[in-house]
């Protein structure tokens, strides 16, 4: 192999993939929710046993995606109630996108007759109340949403127990999502306790359309390390900052991978001239075939 060498500097190739989440495009690990895709690429990007290499980055430039997914999904919809200090209540809420309004009807839908649910709009807050002593029960996955944090009791006010959450209720959509490549080891986001949570971070889209919109992100600066040329299946993974996978509901996300292989000798391409040469040369029947 001809090449060229450069004894006092490094030179870049880069190498551009423009993928999706299509079913056409990738092997989707996670079925219709479309939130973790692997690609075969090992055709374009084979570095193996390349020694010209000194190093490879990964740059994500741009993705264009939908906010498709619920705000109350698989992870978040179990309500836990005691009530009377005797009965547990355990209730699997519908999936879909709330307000407060619609949300407090759904759970006056599925709650023991009797209670009540108000909410204020000044402070965004739920008040239950019930003719019976309750509580609100650590263990509910809905908590964030209602606004209460682990085991929250109603007290007896006259003769109705009583209970406003101590936070407020939320129904704003995920903040961010966060992208895993399972090449790079260099991006790092903090668990609970600021523990490792994932090392394998290709980027994080702030989360800045309505439910149902669409997001289009530019990155033009960050880019990592990849930790080996040894190309087999590329898996891209979209989490929330919980590592837990997003159900996008069957919706596809587009996106551009770019690679900047960084060699101390590059293989010489052919001369123009030799190039125009080849091509006059290639029969015009064979050419016809291929079209």
């Amino acid at each position: 192999m001809e090449t060229i060498s450069y004894t006092d500097q490094i030179i870049k190739d880069t190498k551009v993939l423009h993928l999706s989440t299509q079913t056409t495009s990738c092997i989707l690990l996670n079925g219709s929710m479309k939130s973790k895709a692997a690609y075969d690429v090992r055709g374009y990007l084979n570095f193996e046993n390349d020694d010209s290499i000194e190093y490879i980055t990964l740059q994500m430039p741009y993705v264009v995606m939908s906010n498709s997914n619920y705000i109350v999904n698989q992870y978040n919809n179990t309500l836990r109630i005691y009530v009377n200090n005797e009965f547990f209540y355990v209730y699997t809420l519908p999936l879909g996108n709330y307000t407060a309004s619609t949300f407090r009807t759904l759970l006056l839908s599925v709650m023991p007759l009797g209670f009540t649910l108000a909410y204020d709009l000044t402070t965004n807050k739920y008040t239950f109340t019930f003719n019976q002593p309750f509580s609100l029960y650590v263990g509910s996955t809905c908590d964030y949403i209602i606004g209460f944090t682990g085991t929250e009791t109603a007290s007896l006010v006259g003769e109705i127990y009583t209970l406003t959450c101590s936070r407020a209720f939320n129904f704003l959509p995920i903040p961010r999502y966060v992208w895993h490549c399972n090449i790079l080891n260099d991006g790092v986001i903090l668990g609970p306790n600021s523990t490792m949570g994932a090392s394998d971070i290709l980027g994080t889209i702030p989360n800045v359309s309505k439910p149902n919109g669409q997001l289009v992100y530019e990155n033009v600066n960050s880019e990592f390390i990849v930790k080996t040329a040894n190309f087999g299946q590329l898996v891209i993974t979209i989490t929330d900052d919980n590592n837990r996978e997003i159900d996008f509901l069957g919706i596809s996300s587009y996106f551009v991978l770019k690679f900047n292989i960084f060699r101390k000798a590059l293989k010489k391409p052919m001369k123009f001239s030799n190039l125009v040469e080849f091509i006059n040369k290639v029969p015009e029947e064979s050419v016809e075939e291929e079209n």
